[in-house]
């Protein structure tokens, strides 16, 4: 993590959807295109991604670049469910390291 500098946002989410309650619509250009990853992948990953899908936003999953933790079934078949699921819903799940930002 770094600092934050000129020009950079901070939002504080209390849902899943980091859209939810948030000013992120707002700081995001409408069709722009959003990497997700983070934790959770069934929580709050799977619900940024679809609200985003819903909102018009091309949507890349960085696979490998999102988890959750082990519970009725083992972490990485959680994972892996929601890539499949994503995907059916239009988003391109990627390789992390295959994604650039430039």
């Amino acid at each position: 993590m770094h600092d934050v500098v000129g020009g950079e946002h901070i939002v504080d989410k209390a849902e899943s959807d980091a859209f939810a309650g948030t000013e992120l619509a707002d700081l995001v250009p409408p069709g722009a295109r959003l990497v997700v990853a983070g934790m959770q992948s069934e929580y709050c990953v799977r619900a940024t991604a679809l609200s985003a899908l819903r909102r018009g936003h091309e949507v890349v999953l960085a696979a490998g670049a999102h988890a959750t933790y082990d519970g009725a079934d083992p972490a990485a078949e959680i994972a892996e469910r929601v890539e499949v699921e994503l995907a059916e819903a239009g988003a391109a799940v990627r390789p992390y390291a295959s994604i650039s930002f430039g």
